[in-house]
């Protein structure tokens, strides 16, 4: 019962500790400061103002002030207006004393001001709390002995933010046993030390500080003095400085230095006086960093440098001894060149590891400064045993600021050289081809410049990965597609991957754009209607660094892509497992409509033999990429149906093409050029139109010394097809028998029944079938 009691007492006490602690801030006060203020100086609102209040300071000029021990927040018109106005003239100069005395027991804030003429500007103390002492957005200069000087006997911390301090003995000292942080700030015209930091007990644990995105600049003596501490640096500048960084070292408690990211030039020395217990003990580690142009560059006897560019050189993973190319380093400009004459050399050649990628997601650059916002898109070539080598691209991204970069003896050269073993067999573009001359031993059409909306077919001859470092094509770019049909090789920039039918919304109704090739896939607008490969799950899609074969009726002068849709997951239609092709650099698609009643795992079709191509079924209309330069002839279809039943082949079936929709032929010939084939393996076809009556007609007409017949007749049956002269006798029979419905050809050679040659002059030629007789008459000329 006592423990319970003395338990129920701890907890009352831990509740009314909190109870105050938030009463402080739900009924803080604000007090106004100013010429037409209640409170015309700081320190009168000050004296009446209780812990967690806030003091609004107006644009004046104010005598120094101490917080006490009160707890306070004290601003200028700055934060709520973001005007750096009311830092220059909200000014409290001091009279050679402590301008600022923070001396709190709990969180404190000073925002936003001007602090001069003290000995110390600011001097803030936490003796007996963890709390955290802010300083943010001020100029403070012209003191004489030191900017801020900030002590804890208690493991609180300090963070000074986006504030300059210039113009005194020691811009910054930190004494005690605190985690605090300078970021976002400048330190410059120091007489003695930039930033000085001890560490009171060795056998207590030491200061870290931490050093962000700053620069310290002109310190006559030391810009960073370590005693007992470990400090991390990170994105900063070091410059005109007589020594950077210099270690008091004690064996009991030495200190650590951990830079990531620093620019560190044009010094005296850079480093003095650090420890070095044994080969293997670093007090040092730099990574991603640029130590150039310093007297003194390294006299540290080791350190775990990588991924920097030391001059001189120094061993160590991806270190470098290159000229950084700063843009202007004669007036403090250290950031990072990237222009049409020049490239650093850090730029994108740091730590590979993705925890330190700059934050436009590239590889980290050396230096404190990121390179202009760009970005490196990863692009996996195949070996020939995906696709036979084949993969249709386009590079959306291309450095099209460096001279040259976009060209593709230069973009490509890690995969053209060296040439007895290049990964690259050829490329393709729309109007040219890049491959290896072996007569005259160069690459032909490697001067060519690539351009970011431009379609590419790569055939390599081994697997391989570029790095295409780069700016994005912007997305409302437009670009113009040529008519009459012809090809246009399109990339796709967009970064949202989207339906064919998103993609090209604007162009859907089909009376321009008629036919969009992919490499797995084919869209053609036949019969008024869009026609491409499908599953319940999913249709064609387009991605980021895709390219689309596009023919057009008439010019398009300001094409571009539709955007304005929800991003999809990118399409991965099945491969045959029982077919097998060789891809090769175009095909032709073949749609086959199939009964669905008793659909077949996979259709192939061949010439002579051969597959030329073949598509796993997953619904009723199928799509077969067809690759026909080789062999040509007559397409026979295979239907695999698994265990099901055996295969099926079929030799005749009703086609048409996509040029001539009207015109139902028997069989596939993969010498004909078309875009598009379209296969009926039904009766009630819903792509082959249906033969409504016999038609005739002959090309050419006139003629010299053969012609081609072409008829159709809308069902089965008996057919004769007879020439006569103008008398009526009977010339040569060229058809004589049943045949089924379909579209037919057949040439005349211009000789009779008896093998002879006829003489010229005007013939007529007779079809009978389906009940009808037609004939036309045409002429022979010598």
């Amino acid at each position: 019962m006592k423990n319970k009691n003395l338990m129920e007492e701890k907890m009352k006490k831990v509740y009314i500790i909190a109870f105050l602690v938030i009463s402080q801030f739900i009924f803080a006060t604000t007090y106004f400061v100013g010429p037409t203020q209640t409170y015309t100086d700081i320190q009168s609102a000050i004296n009446v103002a209780t812990n967690g209040d806030d003091i609004i300071v107006d644009p004046g000029e104010y005598n120094s002030i101490s917080y006490g021990i009160k707890n306070l927040t004290i601003s200028s018109r700055y934060p709520e207006t973001n005007n750096s106005y009311y830092i220059d003239n909200t000014i409290i100069a001091g009279d050679n004393d402590y301008v600022v005395t923070i001396n709190s027991n709990g969180q404190s804030e000073l925002n936003g001001f001007t602090i001069i003429n003290g000995i110390y500007g600011v001097n803030a103390s936490q003796p007996c709390t963890p709390d955290l002492t802010k300083i943010l957005n001020c100029v403070i200069r012209s003191n004489t002995e030191i900017g801020i000087r900030y002590f804890n006997g208690f493991p609180g911390s300090l963070l000074v933010d986006n504030c300059t301090i210039t113009q005194s003995a020691i811009g910054l000292k930190v004494v005690g046993f605190n985690t605090s942080t300078i970021k976002n700030s400048y330190i410059s015209d120091i007489e003695e030390y930039g930033i000085f930091l001890y560490g009171t007990d060795p056998m207590e644990s030491p200061i870290t500080f931490n050093i962000d995105n700053c620069e310290i600049s002109g310190c006559e003596n030391e810009a960073v003095h370590l005693d007992f501490v470990t400090v991390n640096v990170n994105k900063s500048v070091f410059s005109f400085n007589e020594i950077v960084f210099k270690e008091i070292y004690y064996v009991a408690m030495p200190s650590w230095l951990i830079i990531d990211n620093a620019t560190i030039t044009e010094n005296e020395t850079v480093f003095s006086s650090f420890h070095n217990n044994s080969p293997t003990y670093h007090a040092i580690t730099i990574n991603n960093s640029i130590i150039w142009d310093n007297t003194n560059n390294l006299n540290i006897p080791t350190s775990d440098i990588t991924y920097s560019d030391i001059q001189g050189g120094y061993t160590g993973d991806g270190n470098i001894n290159d000229d950084p190319i700063f843009v202007d380093a004669a007036n403090g400009n250290y950031s990072l060149t990237w222009n049409s004459d020049d490239k650093s050399p850090c730029i994108d050649t740091g730590d590979p590891n993705q925890l330190y990628n700059d934050p436009d997601g590239t590889r980290a650059d050396m230096g404190a400064f990121c390179a202009i916002e760009h970005r490196i898109d990863t692009v996996e070539l195949p070996s020939p045993s995906v696709s036979n080598g084949w993969k249709w691209l386009s590079f959306p991204a291309l450095d099209v600021v460096l001279d040259d970069a976009d060209i593709a003896g230069v973009l490509l050269y890690d995969i053209m050289y060296p040439v007895l073993s290049s990964d690259l067999d050829n490329v393709e573009a729309e109007t040219y081809t890049i491959e290896y001359n072996d007569q005259v031993e160069v690459w032909e059409n490697d001067w060519r410049q690539f351009l970011r909306t431009e379609g590419f077919k790569f055939h390599m001859n081994n697997s391989a990965t570029l790095d295409v470092c780069g700016f994005k094509e912007p997305d409302n770019t437009t670009i113009s597609l040529a008519g009459n049909n012809v090809e246009n090789w399109v990339g796709y920039w967009l970064e949202e991957t989207q339906h064919v039918s998103d993609a090209f919304s604007e162009y859907w109704d089909g009376e321009s754009i008629n036919f969009i090739q992919h490499q797995s896939w084919s869209a053609v607008f036949w019969n008024n209607e869009w026609v491409y490969k499908m599953t319940a799950e999913q249709q064609p899609t387009i991605s980021y660094g895709d390219m689309v074969i596009v023919k057009s009726r008439t010019v398009i002068s300001n094409f571009s892509w539709a955007n304005d849709t929800f991003a999809v997951q990118r399409s991965a239609f099945p491969e045959t497992e029982y077919f097998s092709f060789e891809e090769q650099a175009e095909y032709t698609p073949i749609y086959v409509e199939l009964n669905e009643a008793n659909l077949p795992q996979e259709i192939g079709a061949f010439v002579n033999g051969i597959c030329i191509g073949a598509a796993v079924v997953e619904n009723p209309l199928a799509q077969i990429n067809a690759y026909t330069i080789n062999p040509l002839g007559d397409v026979v279809l295979e239907l695999y149906f698994n265990s099901r039943c055996t295969n099926e082949t079929i030799s005749k079936y009703n086609c048409g093409t996509f040029e001539n929709p009207n015109i139902v032929n028997q069989q596939i010939n993969t010498a004909e050029d078309t875009n598009a084939w379209f296969v009926s393996l039904r009766g009630d076809s819903s792509i082959i139109p249906a033969l409504e009556k016999v038609t005739l007609s002959n090309y050419p007409n006139p003629f010299n010394p053969t012609t081609t017949i072409s008829y159709n007749i809308p069902k089965e049956g008996v057919v004769t097809l007879e020439i006569y002269n103008i008398k009526g006798q009977l010339v040569k029979q060229l058809v004589s028998g049943t045949q089924p419905e379909g579209y037919y050809d057949v040439v005349w050679n211009g000789k009779d029944d008896s093998g002879k040659q006829v003489s010229s002059g005007i013939y007529y030629y007779q079809i009978t079938a389906c009940g009808k007789s037609i004939n036309k008459k045409m002429l022979m000329l010598k």
